[in-house]
């Protein structure tokens, strides 16, 4: 347990400290966009208001702390930090978790339960067509933007089935050792004359 909530700890001490700064952390878009790369990763840990901070870091500790791995941040962030700027070159700024929430959610359903995949996947199609989010009517403090949910969920999908794939190929790697030795073993002690067979059982 202690392991999940250090890291959910960290997560949270994170987001006050970005959003704190936030002129220093959110993501600007523009003709500057790469000549600041650190804000690829802290325009996700900076929010607009209070309660957009307390929706983030609340669904963001309870991910964590039911599995998603905090380290997967080092790739979600920028991935849906270029992405966002790609699909939305109208912004002037981008702040908020909510892009990796997705991609986190994604890690966690995949293993416990695949089908939410669905009903989010639902979710941010819809959100697609109407150009708002289900948190829309809350005051966050700034316009909701669903491609970074999409891509936050594509993104973490992808990741999840290639951990997934990767794990499964390791353990097949490793199961079948003793079962090889024991089955040279008994190839051996066939191809002794009976009576040596006998003798060594």
């Amino acid at each position: 347990m202690t392991r999940s909530v250090l890291p959910a700890a960290a997560l949270a001490c994170a987001c006050a400290i970005a959003t704190a700064g936030v002129d220093l952390t959110e993501l600007r878009l523009g003709p500057g966009f790469w000549s600041q790369p650190w804000r690829l990763f802290t325009a996700h840990l900076a929010h607009a208001s209070a309660t957009h901070f307390a929706l983030d870091v609340g669904a963001g500790v309870a991910l964590v702390l039911l599995g998603a791995s905090l380290r997967s941040f080092l790739w979600l962030a920028p991935v849906v930090a270029i992405g966002v700027a790609g699909a939305r070159p109208d912004l002037a700024a981008y702040v908020g978790l909510s892009g990796v929430l997705h991609g986190w959610f994604a890690q966690v359903a995949m293993k416990r339960a695949p089908w939410l995949l669905l009903v989010v996947g639902a979710k941010v199609a819809h959100e697609l067509l109407t150009g708002g989010t289900t948190m829309a009517a809350l005051p966050i403090g700034a316009a909701p933007v669903p491609e970074a949910h999409a891509i936050g969920l594509l993104a973490g999908c992808l990741g999840a089935m290639e951990q997934l794939r990767s794990t499964g190929a390791r353990r097949k790697a490793m199961a079948p050792r003793s079962s090889r030795a024991s089955g040279s073993d008994l190839a051996e002690d066939t191809s002794r004359p009976g009576w040596q067979r006998h003798a060594t059982r």
